[in-house]
């Protein structure tokens, strides 16, 4: 979950190749197969899967930051839940009501949530997870339910990041902050264990504004990272001011990653994408539209059978964000040739051009047009400590409008030579 003053996160999963850690019932896996798609991830269309809870419950706000797994032929969906979540933008007793919960099904389509819920509780008055527990990821390994996640914010600091075990899977022991120089202004963390190096890889994005990037780090135990040791990650051939929501999956093929384009504050148009990695550091997109969402974990259901849980685009910490899932029957390698799933972004007249714009009292800034629709900008006025930011433009003939961060609206004229933009009220 978000400190107040961390918008962007990106934090890559690996998943060992042995997601799955018992084959699913044959007739379950032929029901998947018969609503997937071969043409890359297909949302299912009774979606959402996981919703809200009534007024009043651990859940009722919103719902996000999911880890899918699938153990002895059931599946399990861990998330990090709102208590309460209005349209404000920052509320630190919102902030305040984020607990951990978990979902099961038998066939992938119908779940219930955990009686137990949440399953991993916000600390008690003093500790240090007082103010919030969230962004869970959980493996299955040893007849461990074997969780990593976050907490603090609020009116804390986001504090850093803890580890937690479970025999069950629903009653979760608090086993204490990992590591050491264990960082705040971090955000979903994501962890696999590669047994045949001996290794757990733990990636995560760092918020702090110097260093914001991708960063893994590794440890022989599930608590022994060394945070100093990280190294950082980067994935060419995107171009996206914020990469965010990764989840990794190794397997026969090789190294997967899926990832979204960010733009604060929700994930306007953000996409779920596609690269491939050698070393699981170094990395190539693919195919960078698979789907409209956020916030995506897959899973491997069976050798060509993979389940993707997600969060529907634009609604990132928004409330009444929901959890849904598409379906692929497929190999990841050949994803890279599937056709788009989504709308692409036709370059306009005034895309991969940069322009100094001055908005009075709001400041002076440079602004660049990508391709995909997304603009960063960046504060002129500030030399010390200038600040970076990201939005998603239109044009519409000479029209252009720009919405994100928490900027307001900015609407203006393109000339073809010249770009001449007004404020008009704040965006959601």
């Amino acid at each position: 979950m978000r400190n107040k003053h961390i918008v962007v996160v990106l934090l890559i999963v690996l998943v060992c190749g042995c997601t799955s850690t018992e084959k699913i019932d044959h007739a379950v896996s032929n029901a998947l197969i018969e609503i997937a798609s071969k043409d890359g991830f297909k949302p299912y269309k009774g979606n959402p899967v996981i919703t809200m809870g009534p007024e009043g419950s651990f859940d009722a706000g919103a719902l996000g930051s999911m880890t899918i797994i699938q153990v002895k032929g059931v599946f399990h969906i861990y998330y990090e839940a709102w208590g309460v979540r209005s349209k404000k933008e920052w509320d630190a007793a919102e902030y305040e009501t984020l607990q951990i919960g978990h979902a099961t099904s038998t066939d992938g389509i119908n779940w219930t949530k955990d009686p137990n819920n949440p399953v991993l509780k916000l600390g008690s008055k003093s500790e240090w997870d007082e103010t919030g527990v969230w962004d869970p990821y959980v493996i299955y390994e040893d007849g461990l339910f074997k969780m990593w996640y976050g907490g603090g914010g609020g009116r804390k600091p986001n504090i850093g990041w803890a580890y937690a075990e479970s025999k069950d899977g629903s009653s979760f022991t608090k086993k204490g902050l990992i590591g050491t120089n264990n960082r705040s202004e971090v955000e979903d963390v994501h962890v696999v264990h590669d047994r045949t190096e001996g290794l757990y890889y733990l990636y995560y994005w760092h918020g702090n504004e110097d260093v914001e990037h991708l960063y893994c780090v590794t440890s022989p135990t599930e608590k022994g990272f060394d945070f100093s040791e990280s190294v950082k990650v980067d994935i060419a051939g995107d171009n996206s001011f914020w990469c965010k929501f990764g989840h990794v999956l190794k397997n026969e093929e090789g190294w997967h990653l899926f990832y979204s384009n960010y733009i604060a504050p929700h994930g306007k148009n953000s996409i779920v994408r596609y690269a491939t990695s050698e070393d699981g550091i170094n990395w190539q997109a693919k195919n960078k539209s698979l789907i409209y969402g956020l916030d995506a974990d897959v899973l491997q259901v069976s050798s060509d059978l993979y389940m993707m849980a997600y969060a529907p685009e634009n609604h990132f910490d928004k409330k009444d964000a929901d959890i849904r899932i598409a379906l692929y029957n497929g190999k990841l390698s050949e994803l890279p040739g599937k056709p788009p799933q989504v709308d692409s972004i036709a370059p306009s007249s005034i895309t991969g051009k940069s322009f100094h714009v001055d908005l009075g009292e709001e400041g002076a800034f440079n602004m660049t047009f990508q391709q995909d629709g997304e603009v960063v900008m960046r504060e002129l006025d500030n030399n010390i400590d200038p600040w970076r930011f990201n939005g998603f433009y239109v044009q519409q003939g000479d029209s252009i409008f720009i919405q994100g961060e928490s900027m307001m609206g900015l609407a203006g004229i393109y000339d073809g030579k010249e770009l001449h933009l007004q404020l008009r009220g704040n965006s959601e």
